[in-house]
Order: C-alpha cells, then structure tokens, then sequence
C-alpha cells in the first residue's frame, strides 16, 4: 500500500522511502540531498512527468471551474425565450373562418406539445411540434384521420395581434389555404 503525500516539507516525503516517495520528491522539488540517489536519466523523466501533470491539472481545474460555470449557459437566450412564448400559446384557439378548434397543451423546451383539433368533432393530431426561430415562433400541428391524410397547420405567432396566423394544406383536395386562428374563451 503506498501513500501519497505531496508537500514541501521534506520530512513527511522521508518518512516513506521507496519509488513513490523518490517521485514525489523530483515532481515536488524537493532538497539535492534526497535527489542525489536518483539517476540522472530518471531526473529528466521525472521533470518531464512533472510537466504533463502541472499541465494536466490546469486543463482540468479550468475545466472545472469554468466548465460548470458555463454549463448552465449551453442553451442560447434565444431558446429559453421563445419557450416562455410557447408556454403562454397554451389554450383554446379557434379559427377565425369558421368553427375549427386548436387546443394547445404541455409546451416542452425539447419543441414537444401536446394538441388537440377539432371540427366540430375531434380530428386525431399525428404531430404536432413547435420551434424558435429567426425571433418567430412557429407551430406545426399534422392531422391523419379519416378525410385528414397528412393535412397540415403551419402557425406563427404574431404577439402585437394574439393570433396565429399561417398556412393549412388540405391533403385531400391538394390545397393551400391561410388561416388565422385567435384566442378562444378559456
């Protein structure tokens, strides 16, 4: 069992003799007396160890520090700001053309949301995700059921009028069509 004590001091190094208590001492600097014994090709060696670990432990120390000082700031302003957006889309929209309901759930940072669409009767939601973007926030909500085969919203939320304003491909009929959906009485 070997114990490792690195000091300045050369007594507690003296009080192990051994190989670790000779390589502590040349990695430490410790006094020419105890370093006489040791052979010169090993002094190189050692001076060379001592640089890889002197260089090792600043790497790793600023790791340290800075690197979890920094952790918290992996995710740019930009994205923590458009899900505080996206949280406040949560509800009942309805759009403006007729009685179509999007109801909007569960915002995550990972671009997840939960939806649900109705007209009048509920229409089942195959995707539905959210993004930042260019300082815009935008919606994609996909429908597969039964005359709804890939129909599509693509929303973006326009803060000065509350409304999500966009696009709706009806993949029966092949068509585009814009849509404006405003807040719905909660």
């Amino acid at each position: 069992m070997c114990h490792i004590v690195v000091a300045r001091h050369p007594g507690y190094i003296t009080k192990k003799r051994g190989v670790v208590s000779i390589v502590i001492s040349l990695l430490v600097n410790e006094t020419n007396q105890q370093l006489k014994a040791v052979p010169s090709h090993w002094k190189t060696w050692m001076k060379i160890l001592r640089s890889v670990i002197e260089a090792c432990a600043v790497v790793f120390f600023v790791w340290l520090f800075y690197g979890t000082a920094l952790a918290g700031q992996e995710q740019p302003i930009q994205e923590s700001k458009g899900y505080t957006a996206a949280k406040q889309l949560e509800g009942r929209w309805v759009r403006e053309d007729g009685g179509y309901m999007l109801v909007l759930q569960n915002f995550k940072a990972d671009g997840s949301l939960k939806a649900f669409y109705f007209n009048p009767r509920q229409i089942n939601v195959h995707e539905a995700n959210w993004k930042f973007e260019d300082e815009r926030l935008i919606l994609y909500v996909e429908l597969r059921d039964v005359n709804y085969p890939g129909s599509n919203y693509t929303l973006m939320y326009r803060v000065a009028k509350d409304v999500l304003w966009g696009s709706y491909y009806q993949a029966v009929q092949k068509q585009t069509l814009d849509v404006i959906f405003v807040r719905g009485k909660q």
